[in-house]
């Protein structure tokens, strides 16, 4: 019965064993291993002794099983450990990203708001000192042509401006919204 595994049968015949009782363990319906209960004289084993070296081998099983469910649910837990780990590294870095993005857009319109502003003013203020001096009041000044005519260049000039600053903004929340359409031509360098 043994001959497939000769250490046993060496060990079994150094120690002189007469009798032996062997029970499989069990685990997860395969074979695991075996159990195996010795004595050095010949003798019967009773029926009492067959049940308890039957229920340790029930126990091991059992102990060896949970010893195999413990450590896969150590892995488990381990990579989802590194799991949750890494996607708060991603949302960290996203809320980062946000952060700045917002930071960086608040700039902007901050800065915008003052360069929209300039050309706005230049335009109401002048286009109303127009209006003022056009209309002719009994000793009001009027507005040589020449004057009359600089005055309208810089609205006019404001006014070109201001619809660069717009069309900027503009360029740039399709260029956010993905909306921005890329053209490819040829460029000649000054150098």
């Amino acid at each position: 019965m043994y001959g497939q595994f000769p250490c046993l049968v060496e060990l079994m015949q150094q120690h002189q064993v007469k009798a032996k009782l062997v029970v499989p363990i069990i685990v997860d319906r395969q074979l695991w291993g075996l159990l195996i209960a010795h004595h050095c004289s010949i003798r019967e084993w009773q029926d009492n002794e067959k049940r308890f070296i039957k229920k340790i081998a029930e126990h091991l099983a059992i102990a060896i099983y949970q010893a195999q469910l413990y450590g896969e649910l150590q892995k488990q837990k381990q990579t989802l450990e590194k799991q949750v780990a890494r996607r708060t590294q991603d949302l960290y870095d996203a809320l980062q990203a946000a952060e700045s993005a917002n930071l960086t857009k608040s700039e902007f319109l901050a800065t915008m708001s003052h360069e929209l502003r300039t050309p706005l003013t230049c335009v109401i203020g002048i286009s109303s000192t127009l209006l003022r001096w056009s209309y002719g009041n009994r000793g009001a000044k009027t507005i040589p042509i020449q004057k009359q005519r600089d005055y309208l260049q810089i609205i006019h000039d404001s006014g070109e401006h201001l619809l660069e600053l717009i069309n900027d903004i503009l360029d740039l929340s399709q260029v956010e919204a993905g909306k921005a359409v890329l053209k490819i031509g040829n460029f000649f360098s000054l150098n």
